[in-house]
Order: C-alpha cells, then structure tokens, then sequence
C-alpha cells in the first residue's frame, strides 16, 4: 500500500490516481501521520511532500522501525525552493536535461 502525506493539493491530486492520503497543514500533524503510517502494517511507501521531507530523517534517526515502510520525499504543490520544480528535480536526479518539444 502507498499512502501520500502532505498538501490537500497534492494528496489530491495523487488521490485520482487511486493512492490512499492524508492531508495535513502543519509540522505536528505531519509529524503524527508519518509516525502512525510508518507503523500501519501493509504500508510499503510514503510519499512525503518536500515540505515536511525534514521529519523523514527525523523519524528514520529515532523511531522507524527496521522494516518499516519506504519513505520518499515528492515535490509539494506549492514550490517551496527556488529552482524546486518537478522538472528541474527529475533534470537533477537523472542527470539529464529535458527539452521541450516545439
């Protein structure tokens, strides 16, 4: 099961897609829901909007379990780094560059 965490947009959005989510609007409540989803059995993926990407490494240095779910940051519906588009972080992470067609 995969379960998106973040921005109503986001979670949203990825809910058409058919993922389960919670939408959350602060560091507290994301803090709470990625703690309880990290223990819910059958969870193998959390998406994690980058917004609250910090409590990720929180929660892998001090509570996640050995076998707990994959947590993955994804960019958030609002940009919240300059330079931080989808587009610009698949550039980067692929080492490529995408050119528009036209």
């Amino acid at each position: 099961q995969v379960i998106v965490i973040g921005e109503r947009d986001t979670v949203f959005g990825l809910g058409l897609l058919g993922f389960q989510g919670m939408v959350v609007t602060d560091q507290q409540e994301a803090r709470k829901a990625l703690q309880g989803a990290s223990r819910e059995p059958g969870v193998a993926l959390i998406l994690l909007t980058e917004t609250f990407a910090e409590l990720a490494k929180e929660l892998e240095q001090k509570e996640r379990p050995a076998k707990g779910p994959l947590i993955i940051p994804i960019p958030s519906s609002q940009e919240t780094k300059p330079g931080g588009s989808l587009r610009e972080q698949v550039q980067r992470i692929l080492g490529i560059s995408l050119k528009e067609k036209g």
